[in-house]
């Protein structure tokens, strides 16, 4: 080989490299905005649905203390309610909560196999 065809491929091995360096930096940006405007997004609904839950609760706690005929008694009542849900969810987090969460999260983060091959190319 000729030490002008040396260089031209080598000239072009860099920016090969280049090129799929912002194409990788590209893709993870792309997939980063997506996690995070889900995220965000997922969020907010998140916040309306405590402040329903929030108001729900209170309004549940007034009815069945005006059941109860003690408001005292509603509020313990609905606390009853929360801790009985809550120990639930500690029995049931790990196949009901944690896995679906780090299975949709590897899903986002990672996509179809079938995007990554077009991107190999």
């Amino acid at each position: 080989m000729e030490n002008g065809t040396k260089e031209d491929f080598f000239e072009k091995i860099k920016a090969y490299i280049q090129v799929r360096t912002r194409l990788s930096i590209l893709v993870a940006t792309e997939k980063l905005a997506h996690v995070y405007a889900g995220l965000v997004s997922k969020l907010l609904v998140i916040l309306c649905l405590a402040l329903a839950f929030l108001f729900g609760s209170l309004a549940l706690a007034f009815y069945l203390g005006d059941v109860f005929e003690s408001v005292e008694g509603g509020f313990l009542a609905v606390m009853g309610i929360y801790l009985i849900f809550a120990a639930l969810v500690a029995v049931l987090k790990k196949p009901l909560i944690e896995r679906p969460l780090i299975d949709k999260t590897i899903h986002q983060v990672l996509g179809d196999s079938g995007e990554e091959d077009n991107h190999a190319a």
